[in-house]
């Protein structure tokens, strides 16, 4: 199925992807990065959405249960955190599982903590093409 035909068929993916598309590139959205202990890192990311995420990542060496090399991502505003395990993609269904944002929230936020971590995440065309594929 194509990206135009979602479009057309369903409203809220079309404003989902309006919001998507006009956003800064990540590098441009980061405001502020601060460190503020051995292994972490506080971030001031405005993607141009008109909203402001400040995100605390806290490099994990491991433990129980833990893989080395994880991250403690922390939303510092919610005060909700997971913990990110050191590889693989980064859904944004798996975001809002964690944090409880909304779906574009989490498009955003999970291209972002890509970006901070070094993996992928979906582009806009293909979060609307796995999301929302099945609406239309």
């Amino acid at each position: 199925m194509s990206i135009d035909k979602i479009l057309n068929k369903t409203p809220r993916a079309r404003g989902v992807y309006a919001s998507l598309r006009q956003l800064k590139t990540v590098a441009e959205g980061i405001r502020r990065c601060d460190s503020i202990g051995p292994g972490s890192l506080s971030y001031d990311y405005q993607p141009g959405n008109g909203l402001r995420y400040l995100v605390l990542f806290t490099y994990l060496t491991g433990g129980p249960g833990i893989e080395p090399r994880s991250h403690l991502v922390t939303d510092m505003l919610s005060g909700r955190s997971f913990v990110l395990a050191p590889e693989g993609f980064i859904a944004p269904g798996y975001i809002t599982s964690k944090l409880g944002s909304g779906e574009a929230d989490s498009a955003v936020l999970a291209e972002f903590i890509a970006h901070v971590t070094k993996r992928s995440a979906w582009t806009p065309d293909e979060y609307i093409l796995n999301v929302f594929s099945d609406e239309a």
